[in-house]
């Protein structure tokens, strides 16, 4: 599988339908984490099994992860957990997918693609615009992990 993806490709315009709360998880009422980024979802699957008093949902551009995670939470029945498939800021930024940000208590980055070149930064997941849309969206007091290893994505 290519680690890298290219997030502004036309193919992530289209954005596949993206269920209810109620169609995602057991109990649609619970506080709800965003995982963008998720790769194959092992952070989620962690927190999803030990804190079931939260709903996780991963966002991940990678189909082939992303239909891994999904047949791998529906054969654990694990019913606090969901992945979507797509570019995040196009689902985000999408009026048919309000209801997660007005919905969102976390969100976490964890270890996002760098892209050290200086002509592909504009292919980074943390950009200016989406931190401002998310940030003018969310409800007060919702929480933005970010975590990095790469010292030059930490500065940017």
């Amino acid at each position: 599988m290519r680690q890298h993806v290219n997030p502004l490709s036309r193919n992530f315009n289209q954005i596949e339908c993206i269920p209810s709360l109620v169609e995602m998880f057991g109990d649609s009422k619970l506080n709800l984490h965003l995982d963008i980024g998720c790769a194959a979802g092992e952070f989620l699957f962690d927190l999803a099994l030990v804190n079931t008093s939260w709903n996780y949902l991963g966002i991940e551009i990678r189909e082939k992860l992303v239909k891994n995670a999904r047949l791998k939470a529906f054969e654990k029945e694990i019913k606090n957990l969901y992945f979507v498939f797509g570019n995040a800021y196009n689902i985000l930024n999408n009026s048919q997918s309000e209801f997660i940000i007005k919905n969102l208590k976390s969100i976490s980055f964890n270890f996002p693609d760098p892209w050290f070149k200086k002509r592909h930064y504009k292919r980074r997941v943390i950009q200016p615009g989406f931190i401002n849309m998310l940030s003018n969206s969310l409800q007060k007091g919702t929480l933005i992990f970010i975590k990095t290893d790469v010292k030059d994505l930490f500065n940017y």
